[in-house]
């Protein structure tokens, strides 16, 4: 079962299991960590996961430039609605050879080399890491 996250009109986020907000980057390690969390909008009902987690990245590109490649970025944004729906829903069903061929034309990697450069991007992290503290302890 999800990890409920509260989300309020002030634009806090409260983690119903610690009982206590959570930033951003605190979603950001929970989903790291293989949580499954669920946001919900506290007045509403409404489910605001997928905006929570684009948030996220949103975020992350803009610390980071160029986390993402352009061309992964462009080609979603060239596959459009119903392709994300593909990629965001499994249960919606369309032909997967036909979704796989279109997003491979629009320069759309698979989920496989995503999941490979996230593995690539962590750890270059940790060694960046690694390197940040062996040169302040110089």
């Amino acid at each position: 079962m999800a990890r409920l996250i509260k989300y309020y009109p002030n634009r806090k986020l409260y983690d119903t299991n610690l009982r206590k907000y959570i930033s951003l980057d605190g979603l950001a390690d929970l989903v790291r960590q293989g949580e499954d969390i669920q946001v919900v909008d506290n007045v509403s009902g409404e489910d605001m996961t997928t905006l929570t987690l684009t948030q996220i990245i949103y975020e992350q590109e803009k610390q980071h430039a160029g986390l993402l490649p352009r061309s992964i970025l462009t080609g979603l944004v060239r596959a459009g609605r119903q392709a994300l729906d593909v990629i965001i829903n499994p249960s919606y069903y369309i032909d997967e050879q036909v979704i796989e061929n279109a997003l491979r034309e629009q320069g759309v990697p698979r989920r496989e080399d995503i999941q490979g450069l996230i593995y690539q991007v962590e750890a270059l992290s940790t060694k960046i890491d690694e390197i940040s503290r062996d040169h302040k302890s110089v």
